[in-house]
């Protein structure tokens, strides 16, 4: 499918640090191609990284004595973190704990031989918002180290915004397509068109997802930000401003109480955990699944599709979306998405008599629970509550084993 969005290229200011990481990922790509030469753009049958759990990273300030980076790594897995963004230094205390780092390129680049089979990394991370000029040069440095490492994905950050993403995935081809789109703030009328592209470029070029998201939004939009994402895919997560979990300090030290340091966490860093902890048991089996479509109840938006007359699930409400999820062995799974931010809404779901059962899972446990099914003159329906912006996840039954 060929995209075309409305929006007319505007340019998007720059903050310094972002000035750095592109000079960072400009003159990393500079000593790659002097040191690889010419090699292929297209290599058959590269490895894909495949994820085990959604991915939570966030930035994570460690204080600079290593006797206290156990503390802050328990905090953080207490709090559903999944994944840090540090330097080389932390891997072990991260590995310890079972929290992935997500690398800086530079430092790492030297050492993607060691890297490659090491649990406790993620991935590594180029830059951010290349010029189209820039691709191919792109497309040979990733090439170059997933030679190196194929298992863990080379990150460069490209905006869904000026119609750049299916050029720069056409020609950088990369393990992970890395997006973002701040729908809160600009074109958020477009937001299910940009979740949708992505979904379709990954699995058009065998890419996993993952998106930045603003921690810069009140609780329920967050949530909104990051159900809406899970349901179209995504599953790798970071944020900007990424400044969320650190410790309690004067002049940069720590300051302790009963000889503990005291682990701190921003308001945004509180919605992300509270988000990824009710995505923790649904995230594993959520990643081994492919996600066959996404139909929306009115109001329809850009990129947006209601579902066909003759589907075998149809959904009624408002302000919703349900995607389908499938395996390898037919079995199908349905995540609700009320996006609407303001208020709850009932969703109604009709089936036909081919579908047995539901089951619900208890995001507390992981556990499956029984959804009533209320028969009516051509099959079957349930309704659900959705909170405003939250989700629910079901299986269908048959379960085929």
């Amino acid at each position: 499918m060929t995209y075309h969005t409305p929006i007319n290229p505007r340019k998007s200011r720059r903050n310094l640090a972002g000035h750095t990481r592109k000079f960072l990922a400009v003159a990393l790509i500079a000593g790659l191609l002097a040191g690889a030469g010419a090699f292929a753009q297209d290599t058959p049958q590269k490895p894909r990284y495949k994820p085990t759990r959604i991915e939570i990273i966030v930035y994570a300030d460690f204080p600079q004595d290593p006797k206290y980076w156990d503390t802050l790594a328990e905090f953080l897995v207490s709090k559903g973190i999944t994944a840090v963004e540090e330097r080389m230094d932390k891997l072990d205390v991260c590995r310890k704990h079972g929290l992935k780092v997500r690398l800086g390129g530079n430092e790492a680049f030297p050492h993607l031989a060691k890297l490659k089979d090491d649990p406790a990394v993620l991935g590594y991370y180029l830059g951010d918002n290349s010029e189209p000029k820039h691709y191919v040069g792109f497309g040979q440095m990733l090439r170059k180290m997933e030679e190196l490492d194929p298992n863990h994905p080379a990150l460069y950050i490209q905006t869904s915004d000026y119609g750049r993403l299916p050029g720069f995935a056409e020609i950088v081809r990369p393990m992970t397509i890395d997006s973002h789109h701040y729908h809160w703030f600009r074109h958020g009328d477009m937001h299910f068109f940009y979740l949708k592209q992505s979904r379709d470029l990954a699995q058009k070029y065998g890419s996993t997802q993952m998106r930045c998201l603003s921690s810069g939004v009140t609780p329920v939009q967050l949530r909104q930000s990051l159900f809406c994402a899970v349901a179209y895919g995504v599953t790798d997560f970071h944020f900007w401003v990424p400044w969320l979990v650190g410790f309690k300090k004067e002049k940069e030290q720590p300051v302790l109480e009963d000889g503990k340091l005291v682990p701190t966490i921003t308001a945004q860093g509180e919605a992300i955990s509270t988000a990824s902890l009710d995505l923790k048991w649904v995230g594993p089996l959520i990643v081994k699944l492919r996600n066959e479509a996404v139909y929306h109840t009115d109001p329809m938006q850009p990129g947006t599709e209601k579902t066909p007359g003759d589907y075998w699930v149809q959904p009624q409400g408002d302000s919703c979306l349900v995607s389908v999820f499938g395996d390898d062995k037919k079995n199908r799974y349905l995540m609700m998405v009320n996006h609407a931010i303001d208020k709850p809404r009932e969703l109604t779901l009709s089936f036909g008599n081919d579908v047995t059962g539901l089951e619900k899972m208890d995001r507390k446990t992981g556990e499956w629970k029984e959804v009533k099914l209320d028969a009516q003159d051509s099959g079957k329906k349930t309704v659900l509550t959705l909170p405003a912006g939250d989700f629910e996840f079901l299986r269908v039954l048959p379960i085929r084993n």
